[in-house]
């Protein structure tokens, strides 16, 4: 038996709404309805087969709508609630694309017979209209969703559903208060400095002078000032919504602005090519994050080389489980051994022998490797070298990252912790503990995607931004 399709009704055809409905449409479990004030449009979506069916009369559309998602300026979608309220049935739910959600959760909670969860995608294009919209545009995207307090569970799932069938990487939850925030700093002030960078750049006194401005303006004008061409009333009215916010945001970038103008007028280049340098980073671990997911790494290196701190600051940036290989292989032990006393790892090594230990190494792997969803796993020293590990299992754990450090700063970590068993027995243990990296350190090649050496001073979470500005080139 066919299980009955999610009907979706998409409330306006722009970008956004044009967007969502062609790539709900493309998902089975979906039947997607579209509306949108204007005729052209609505002509424009049946022609080019936007959703599955165009409705004249909205209506017609909200009656029979399991969710319904408005695709509108946030005033626009007020508006509508009244209606959503009237004819939507009782256990439908209402969405948004919004870019500001304090206002409209307000709205929403003078409707307490609806099932509102606010949305909004982080994507876009400075583009506008239906005729501008492609299914592609939700891919590997990132959604907050705002449910209020009062939600039911179910709801908030559809919603969430929803999204990742349109194509989202991870739909997050946040409060309005913290959503207005945090686009303030990541969308809005974007968009208010570069219309203010073109207007400095290009307003000029007279035509000459414009002139050359616009023969000296080139791609990295281009790149940097896209978003000047977004729709100024609809950017108006997200300011006017968010002002406290934004004006908070622009007080973090003069702050940031300052620095760099202080460098300079003081002369201190070095300074200036610290923070571009800081600026660089923080990019390239950005683009790294936004890397089609789930993340899949595992973290390798000589002992005390940082892979546990390392990737736990990782796992952070990538709101991924982060599962370091001694602690799962533990678990596992006295999973098999129900009532023996707690052994510590080193004690499990004492125990069963190099041998044994490898075997359950290896089992400890395979079902980490089998685990679905983001992770980032912090192996032990010598489990690529473990004969037991396979491929199957090395490539069920993903992409290899090499954390490679200098013998003596590991040697000088590792008496500060004491030494392991491997090293415990040997005449001379520093001599033996360089032996054995330098035998490790052939088989991180081998398998590594991508070696990291940390910098002087790199904090834990420094390291992990640079792991993810070399993904971004990997």
């Amino acid at each position: 038996m066919m299980e009955k399709k999610i009907n979706a009704a998409i409330v306006g055809l722009g970008l956004l709404g044009g967007s969502l409905a062609k790539a709900l449409t493309k998902d089975a479990r979906f039947r997607v309805g579209v509306w949108a004030r204007r005729e052209e449009t609505r002509r424009w979506a049946m022609e080019n087969h936007v959703g599955d069916e165009v409705f004249s009369e909205l209506p017609e559309l909200l009656k029979t709508a399991d969710i319904a998602v408005l695709c509108m300026p946030v005033e626009s979608a007020i508006s509508m609630f009244e209606q959503c309220s009237r004819y939507l049935p009782p256990a439908s739910v209402v969405t948004d694309i919004g870019s500001v959600k304090l206002d409209i959760c307000q709205a929403a909670a003078k409707f307490p017979e609806l099932h509102f969860v606010g949305s909004h995608p982080m994507a876009g294009t400075e583009k506008s209209g239906c005729e501008a919209s492609f299914a592609e545009l939700y891919n590997n995207a990132d959604v907050f969703i705002v449910p209020p307090d009062n939600a039911d569970e179910k709801d908030v799932i559809l919603c969430r559903d929803m999204w990742l069938a349109a194509g989202a990487a991870r739909v997050e939850r946040i409060s309005a208060a913290a959503h207005d925030e945090l686009v303030a700093d990541t969308s809005h002030v974007l968009h208010l400095l570069a219309s203010a960078m073109t207007l400095s750049i290009l307003e000029a006194p007279d035509p000459e002078y414009q002139r050359r401005h616009f023969a000296g303006c080139a791609t990295g004008f281009r790149d940097t000032t896209r978003i000047a061409s977004s729709n100024p009333a609809m950017w108006r009215g997200i300011m006017e919504s968010n002002a406290p916010a934004v004006l908070a945001a622009l007080e973090r970038f003069e702050h940031q602005y300052r620095h760099f103008k202080s460098a300079i007028e003081s002369g201190d280049f070095d300074r200036f090519e610290e923070l571009f340098k800081r600026g660089k980073l923080l990019r390239g671990a950005w683009l790294g994050y936004k890397k089609p997911r789930p993340a899949r790494l595992a973290l390798c290196g000589i002992k005390h080389c940082g892979k546990s701190v390392s990737g736990k600051a990782l796992a952070a940036l990538l709101a991924a489980d982060f599962i370091d290989s001694d602690d799962a292989l533990f678990e596992l032990w006295h999973a098999r051994h129900p009532g023996t006393p707690e052994k510590s790892v080193r004690e499990i090594y004492r125990t069963l022998g190099e041998a044994e230990f490898r075997r359950l190494e290896a089992d400890t792997l395979r079902e980490i490797s089998s685990r679905s969803g983001a992770r980032v796993v912090a192996l032990g020293g010598g489990a690529l070298s473990n004969c037991f590990v396979t491929e199957d299992i090395l490539s069920g754990l993903g992409s290899v990252i090499w954390l490679d450090v200098p013998d003596n700063v590991a040697w000088s970590r590792v008496c500060a912790g004491g030494l392991p068993p491997f090293l415990s027995s040997a005449a001379d243990p520093e001599t033996e503990f360089i032996r054995s990296n330098a035998a490790r350190r052939q088989v991180f090649e081998q398998h590594a995607a991508l070696k990291i050496v940390p910098e002087t001073g790199d904090s834990p979470r420094d390291t992990a931004l640079r792991i993810l500005a070399a993904l971004e080139k990997n």
